[in-house]
């Protein structure tokens, strides 16, 4: 039950931060929060990461949905066949990135990005990247070191 809330926390996480930035900055302009490198972005993108299949709004559809019923699909099975924590976790994390964004994706037709770190060649992301990035990260460590009930 706990990853079920973690999955429903980042899903408002994320809504709540997207809906805050649309509200208070204005879609284009950048407000710098750490002289130089953290700025707030407000943009809209209408692909996934770097704008890939921007151009290509059903196959991107498509391409998500998939993808979520697969990770669905993958997390209920972790939660009945109690695998780790760390990989319950790590879907926990993916799930609920992956849900903010899609429901973006289809409700408003782009997904909203607004954290900028001045490194090159950074995206602009928002949190349910982040937390998808994160996620990932935790369910490769977990799968690369502890092959045990991954």
């Amino acid at each position: 039950m706990v990853f079920i809330v973690v999955v429903i926390a980042i899903f408002l996480i994320d809504q709540l931060s997207k809906y805050f930035v649309n509200k208070k900055y204005i879609e284009g302009k950048q407000k710098e929060l750490i002289k130089d490198k953290v700025f707030i972005y407000n943009c809209k993108n209408e692909g996934a990461a770097y704008g890939f299949l921007k151009n290509r709004p059903i196959i991107l559809k498509i391409v998500s949905i998939s993808c979520l019923v697969s990770l669905i699909y993958y997390f209920i099975s972790a939660l009945a066949e109690n695998k780790s924590f760390g990989t319950k976790l790590s879907l926990s994390l993916i799930l609920g990135g992956a849900f903010g964004n899609i429901y973006d994706r289809f409700k408003k037709g782009s997904v909203t990005d607004f954290i900028y770190i001045n490194i090159k060649n950074s995206p602009i992301f928002n949190f349910a990247d982040a937390f998808i990035v994160i996620g990932t990260i935790i369910y490769l460590y977990k799968s690369i070191f502890f092959k045990k009930n991954n």
